[in-house]
């Protein structure tokens, strides 16, 4: 396809994205920046790698049943352990709440 370049990336032990090892590919070939959106398993995966520098998180103003979890298979028990950010900005984007949080100081 036009516009289209495939990059082979290694998997982990459990044949998924090797995050770390995607990223320093990314990165030498002059990536600085990616978005991921994805479901629970690679934003878990993200978590766990420790390699998320910011959350756009958005807040719709409704209520529903039970739902995903974003970070579903995220399975850490102890704050020592836990993925830590800092609220950087909150604001509205249309009527939700949007909320920035990041894991480094500006």
């Amino acid at each position: 396809m036009a516009g289209l370049n495939l990059i082979p990336v290694d998997v982990n032990e459990l044949g998924r994205l090797n995050i770390p090892s995607a990223l320093y590919t990314l990165a030498e070939l002059g990536m600085s920046s990616i978005m991921v959106e994805g479901g629970a398993t690679l934003l878990s995966a993200f978590a766990h790698s420790q390699m998320i520098d910011e959350v756009h998180l958005f807040i719709a103003p409704i209520i529903i049943g039970s739902g995903l979890h974003s970070f579903g298979s995220y399975n850490i028990n102890f704050l020592k352990e836990s993925l830590k950010l800092n609220i950087r900005a909150v604001g509205k984007s249309g009527n939700d709440v949007h909320i920035i949080l990041s894991s480094w100081y500006i």
